[in-house]
């Protein structure tokens, strides 16, 4: 029995090694396998492997079964898809991330829509992500991130949402891992090299700077509210512990702000807060000359608005003027990379910074050191002058001859996604973002294949201690982390194999193939026959292991004492046994863990309890998914619905019964997977068709051509290993070996 789930579940569809003139790795194959399953039944699926497991060729094997595919990335990552594309013979457009948020957009139509850094559409509120929902309506969507998670759960529920729906925000933790892929070096036979722990390289600062920063006025509020004043003073600090140029930078920016303002109150107008955002692009700020026609009449200013923006601006040019008048830190700062260049002798050290400001003023202090080069959204720098971002690549991977070889890599986050970068065995922070994700990021680009190194060693320039309580920045890295963790998987940056109680449900999905692997044995695969195959062993505890046919795939249903009730469960009890039944990765994990005694006789009564907790949970699961119109659907899809009926009710009596009949079919389209591009949709057609019989005809048409219907799985059980408890052994006379299903 135990050689029969393994087998039944392991045993991935076929999937060529051949990808073009790529050798798919084992590890790739098998997520090709999970992946088309995923689309089959949902539409999407997140491949969130740890960087470094080659997500690009896995994405384009996935690809070569579909006739036209998108491929969305950010800009830098063009060259990267159209060369491997090459080398797997699969053709694809790239549309770049930074296009989709431009006002004129072109979004081609796609059957398969790859999303590369899918990180970048976290936030539902932009114009990118209304875009891309756009795109993925009526295409299978494969999203890619080694990180998804940034900032919080919304962040992973915005993506699956693409494809999901409304219903990605109640997921169970076997629907997230079923759509969720995520696996670690150590799940692979990749040799990697390690990563160490970072070591710290304090820079010394004259406080009274971070102290000025925290003590500026607050600026006057924009007309419709928010946190401007904390904002800013939170972003001057994080940019004054990356550099002195950059915190110059940024005040600059700030006062060019303060003064548009000025004239803005002058003329009797206050600008939003997005319109003083779209002021600014990036490290520069637009010409202001016409700030007059860029806002809205709004609040009139008065004189103490007036007085309170005159203190903040002057307070921003006294900030000005005491980092210009303190010792340059950032000499120190280059003074410190020297050291690390000479202690490294000739390895190529990857250094990262927030901002291109911080990236220039480090190159200026080092490019008459030689072999240093840098790379911003604006291109890339040599000693010799401006080249481009491939030539100083190849530059620092494989130079053509020794003049141009470059060692010293110094570049924005711009780099952190998507290259591959394993000439580089040291990388270096000279700030740390806002995530851990962005830190992995950039250790990522070095541990990689190919790195010649056993380990990747890192360091992060930091402010002293008393600086450090003032940002807060590590604690709130780590507080981010942990949310990470505990919904996706451990991180590669420092971190270890997580604690039992943060295990993530993909996470238990790969401990779980692990386990099962050696279990494998000659056994035959499930028959389509009609009877459960049951067998027992002795174990610590009672409860059961179940094989459930799902759809066309197979997944693995836990049962146990009461305390399993979390994660989807239902509880039954028998003679006494109380069990509840789950398909939750995390508990399916402990129960396998149990179930490797010695073989036992099978006792009805146990049996008869496994079979109630399963039959519990199918209806449950039957019946939430009956009621999702209204449990996980948006309001605006359950107000269409009643508008729906009512348009039936209301229709003439010789009408009536074909309007039902439209009513009936779109009710179930409606009840099945919509992507959130399709709801979006829904809801304007919705808001912006007052007549009943049109809505009725236009919906007709919106899903007929953009829903591909997923039916909902059959689900059953097709064997049961129950776990008998050695004191409660059932009687060879009260076993069963098999029992039709009903």
């Amino acid at each position: 029995m135990r050689g029969l789930i393994a087998r039944s579940v392991l045993e991935d569809e076929h999937v060529a090694a051949e990808l073009g003139l790529v050798q798919l790795r084992a590890h790739q194959r098998h997520a090709v396998a999970r992946i088309r399953r995923a689309l089959r039944e949902t539409g999407g699926a997140l491949l969130a492997d740890s960087v470094g497991l080659g997500k690009t060729y896995v994405a384009l094997a996935t690809a070569r079964e579909f006739a036209t595919v998108v491929v969305v990335a950010p800009a830098v990552l063009r060259t990267t898809w159209m060369e491997s594309a090459d080398l797997a013979r699969v053709g694809i457009r790239f549309v770049s991330t930074e296009s989709l948020s431009r006002r004129a957009c072109d979004t081609p139509i796609a059957d398969l829509v790859i999303v590369d850094e899918a990180h970048h559409f976290r936030n539902p509120a932009t114009r990118r992500y209304r875009r891309l929902a756009q795109l993925t309506a009526a295409a299978s969507t494969l999203l890619l991130s080694a990180t998804p998670i940034h900032n919080n759960p919304d962040d992973l529920t915005a993506l699956l949402a693409l494809f999901l729906g409304s219903a990605a925000e109640s997921l169970r933790p076997d629907e997230l891992a079923w759509c969720v892929i995520r696996r670690e070096h150590g799940d692979t036979r990749m040799l990697l090299p390690a990563i160490g722990r970072v070591q710290r390289v304090e820079i010394a600062g004259d406080e009274s700077v971070a102290r000025a920063i925290l003590a500026l006025p607050p600026a006057v509020p924009p007309r419709d509210g928010g946190e401007a004043g904390r904002l800013i003073t939170l972003g001057l600090l994080h940019m004054w512990t990356s550099s002195d140029a950059a915190a110059v930078s940024g005040v600059r920016r700030r006062l060019a702000t303060g003064v548009s303002m000025r004239a803005c109150l002058l003329e009797g107008r206050a600008p939003s807060r997005g319109e003083l955002r779209s002021w600014l692009a990036g490290d520069a700020t637009v010409q202001l000359g016409f700030t007059g026609l860029l806002v809205d009449p709004g609040l009139t200013s008065d004189t103490e608005v007036f007085a309170r923006l005159e203190e903040h601006i002057a307070a921003l040019e006294e900030l000005l003027r005491l980092i210009r008048r303190r010792e340059s830190r950032d000499r120190l700062r280059a003074c410190a990379l020297r050291k690390l260049r000479a202690r490294h002798g000739n390895d190529r050290i990857l250094v990262f910074a927030s901002y291109a400001a911080t990236v220039h003023a480090m190159f200026r202090e080092l490019v008459r050191d030689g072999q240093a080069a840098m790379v911003t959204a604006r291109g890339g720098r040599i000693a010799g002058g401006r080249v481009t971002q491939d030539d100083v690549l190849r530059m620092f991977r494989t130079p053509r001859h020794a003049r141009e070889e470059v060692k010293l890599l110094l570049t924005t986050d711009l780099l952190s996604e998507g290259l591959n970068l394993p000439q580089a065995s040291i990388v270096v922070h000279l700030d740390l973002p806002w995530t851990a994700a962005r830190l992995e990021q950039r250790v990522g680009r070095a541990r990689r294949p190919g790195n010649p190194g056993r380990l990747v060693e890192s360091y992060a320039f930091v402010q002293p201690a008393a600086i450090e309580r003032l940002a807060g920045k590590e604690r709130l890295i780590a507080g981010k982390a942990r949310a990470a963790v505990r919904i996706v998987g451990p991180m590669a940056y420092g971190g270890a194999e997580p604690a039992a109680d943060m295990v993530s449900a993909p996470r238990a999905t790969e401990m779980i193939r692990q386990m099962l692997g050696t279990w494998r044995s000659g056994a035959e695969t499930p028959s389509e026959d009609a009877r459960i195959r049951v067998a027992a062993v002795r174990a610590p505890r009672a409860g059961f292991l179940a094989l459930i046919r799902r759809g066309d795939g197979l997944t693995l249903m836990a049962g146990g004492a009461g305390s399993m009730q979390r994660g989807g469960s239902a509880a039954s009890s028998d003679h006494g046994r109380h069990l509840s039944a789950t398909t939750d990765p995390r508990r399916v994990h402990a129960i396998i863990a149990m179930a490797g005694g010695s073989e036992s006789p099978v006792g009805r009564h146990a049996y008869l309890a496994a079979r109630r907790a399963i039959a519990q949970w199918l209806a449950a699961v039957s019946a939430r998914r009956s009621s999702g119109t209204s449990s996980e659907r948006s309001d605006e899809l359950r107000l269409l619905l009643r508008r729906l009926d009512a348009a039936t009710a209301a229709a003439p009596r010789h009408a009536r019964a074909a309007v039902a009949a439209q009513v009936s079919r779109m009710r179930g389209h409606l009840s099945g997977r919509l992507t959130k591009g399709l709801e979006i949709a829904i809801n304007e057609l919705a808001r912006s068709t007052p007549d009943d019989a049109q809505l009725i005809a236009e919906l007709e048409a919106l899903i007929a051509t953009a829903v591909d219907p997923v039916g909902e799985p059959r689900e059953e059980p097709i064997a049961v290993l129950l776990l008998e408890p050695a004191d409660q052994v059932g009687a060879p006379a009260n076993a069963v070996s098999s029992e039709r299903r009903s």
